[in-house]
């Protein structure tokens, strides 16, 4: 069956966005050199000596997507942050990209990414570590013992502000670690705001991304298009009451490269805006490489700008964007809402 979850935490009004911005806490660090609280992190990510700094050596490549890389990153970042050590990203080779991940995303740290030191073991928990300079981390999966810095967790002098100007305080948190890590090359952001102008984006849309390919049959069931515009229809119904409707849009996000065709014909009243050479990229043959990754980055982009999303839960870019909401939106007239659909 099809579960709602209606998610106006994602909202947040200006008086809010103002207060956490105040916390600081993200790895941007906007407040350099605060020491209240986690202030210090710009420091611990940017040693001004590297041969000296304690670091968590995490290797992007693990055989998955996109999506579950970049988590895989975020919880390699999460576990940097609570050890105080300074995170090095090994990504040469990286499937998507064999430059690695700073020919896409702005580097991790400004100082430090060499990853000799001194003495060097892997994980073996944070206490028996404290002596070790340079500690290799596994995937999340083999982790062990686990520390007390993965999600769902909040650091503990953060929590009580958190929960009083925030819905859940836990995706805000990890959505810091995410906006750090994804600040895009000057490149990338050119593609951004070309494909912003080529295709046409702009309010009211609402996002749907309707995975195909590997989920089906084994992490997921088959949805029709019917099943997902149900729920755009009644958006806008809901919308209409509100504010005046020049256009019906959508953003169609998809790896299947018939869909777009078939949700013109069946729905000629709605504008749908997709690029189709992303969901031939995302096709299980192309689906590692640089190309693709363009595409699931204009995606997930362009979902998280939508006012209101449909999506299934067991895909990473659904999880992916319920993160980058948390980043990008701030709602006016809209109310924010997703439908998950249950597997």
């Amino acid at each position: 069956g099809l579960h709602s979850h209606r998610s106006q935490h994602l909202c947040a009004g200006p008086a809010v966005e103002t207060a956490l911005k105040l916390i600081p806490v993200s790895w941007a660090c906007n407040l350099k050199g605060n020491k209240e609280g986690h202030g210090s992190c710009y420091e611990k990510a940017n040693p001004k000596d590297c041969s000296k700094a304690k670091k968590l050596v995490c290797n992007i490549n693990k055989g998955c997507g996109y999506g579950c890389q970049l988590h895989h990153v975020v919880y390699c970042f999460m576990i940097a942050y609570g050890t105080e050590r300074t995170l090095i990203l090994e990504s040469q080779n990286w499937r998507y990209s064999t430059g690695g991940w700073e020919t896409v995303f702005k580097p991790v740290s400004e100082t430090c990414t060499d990853r000799s030191g001194t003495s060097s073991g892997h994980w073996s928990g944070e206490a028996n570590d404290k002596n070790v300079q340079v500690v290799e981390l596994p995937i999340v999966d083999s982790l062990h013992p686990r520390p007390p810095y993965l999600p769902l967790a909040v650091p503990e002098d953060l929590v009580g502000r958190l929960t009083h100007l925030h819905g859940d305080p836990s995706v805000w948190w990890v959505s810091q670690f995410v906006k750090y890590l994804i600040r895009p090359q000057s490149w990338l952001e050119k593609e951004i705001e070309d494909a912003t102008r080529k295709l046409g984006f702009k309010h009211p849309i609402i996002g749907v991304h309707v995975r195909r390919t590997d989920k089906v049959g084994t992490e997921a069931a088959y949805h029709t298009i019917e099943e997902y515009m149900a729920h755009v229809e009644e958006h806008y119904k809901f919308l209409a009451r509100k504010v005046e409707i020049d256009k019906k849009r959508v953003y169609l996000a998809t790896d299947d490269p018939n869909l777009l065709q078939e949700a013109k014909s069946k729905y000629p009243d709605y504008e749908f805006i997709s690029d189709n050479s992303i969901s031939f990229s995302a096709g299980l043959h192309n689906r590692y490489t640089e190309n693709s990754l363009r595409g699931v980055i204009l995606d997930i982009h362009f979902l998280s700008q939508a006012d209101f999303l449909v999506c299934t839960f067991s895909s990473q870019v659904w999880q992916l964007n319920e993160i980058y909401l948390y980043i990008t939106k701030t709602c006016h007239l809209l109310v924010c809402m997703i439908f998950l659909f249950a597997q």
